[in-house]
């Protein structure tokens, strides 16, 4: 029996690199060259939304909602929204008043989020109507950005690809291959600082310079988290 990627490759159109298998309950994406291992099928998931949620019920703290100060009614836009699992728990804290936007450069990732996000139903009812909530765009940040108005979101946030890897996270295994890794760059900053009408917030590594790059001075991050996030105050903000 002659293997799937042979067939391909005989009828021209060169090598295969994945193959999209279609079930009724999700969709998912198979790299050849990782199979037999974890980070062979990207499928959607959410990742730690599901407890991070479970958490702000019961009275927690959420470092990420904590930097990005959101409340009831916002408007957010997530600029690198990968699987969704910051944007889930975004969804949830704003309600149905507020609004998420989630952006995705990689094709792979968008369909496979959006999909996801619409399809997904293991969870609260409160928590999937969040999801169902997301609006997911397919494009780069940066133009997507430039097609904003001024202070038409109350946050913009990122959470660019590490350079260094967290190699313990077998979440972010699968999505490494079809993420972007292009750093973020000081023009996205800009944009962002004019959409904003409060804050911009990025992510990075706890032990990361990436922050310190971009001239991001504020900083929130709790002493054993593997991240912390950096935050520009738009119009005068500062903390509590």
């Amino acid at each position: 029996m002659q293997s799937l990627a042979d067939a391909y490759s005989e009828d021209g159109r060169g090598e295969l690199e994945a193959f999209m298998v279609v079930e009724a309950d999700r969709i998912s994406v198979v790299r050849l060259a990782d199979a037999g291992r974890r980070s062979a099928e990207l499928f959607f998931h959410p990742g730690m939304a599901l407890s991070r949620i479970r958490r702000l019920k019961q009275g927690g703290v959420d470092q990420m909602v904590e930097a990005m100060g959101i409340s009831s009614g916002d408007h957010v836009l997530d600029c690198t929204i990968g699987l969704a699992s910051d944007a889930i728990v975004s969804s949830w804290v704003v309600g149905s008043r507020g609004r998420v936007v989630g952006v995705e450069v990689s094709p792979v990732l968008s369909i496979i989020t959006r999909e996801g996000l619409t399809s997904y139903t293991e969870a609260d009812p409160d928590v999937l109507d969040a999801m169902r909530r997301i609006e997911v765009v397919a494009s780069d940040h940066l133009d997507y950005l430039r097609s904003c108005a001024d202070k038409s979101f109350d946050v913009v946030s990122f959470d660019p690809m590490f350079r260094e890897p967290v190699t313990s996270s077998a979440g972010i295994a699968p999505i490494r291959p079809w993420a972007c890794h292009t750093p973020l760059s000081v023009e996205a900053l800009s944009e962002a600082c004019r959409v904003a009408r409060r804050r911009v917030v990025v992510k990075d590594r706890a032990d990361g310079d990436e922050l310190d790059k971009l001239g991001v001075g504020h900083k929130i991050g709790a002493k054993k988290s593997r991240q912390e996030y950096g935050v520009i105050f738009v119009e005068g903000e500062r903390w509590d």
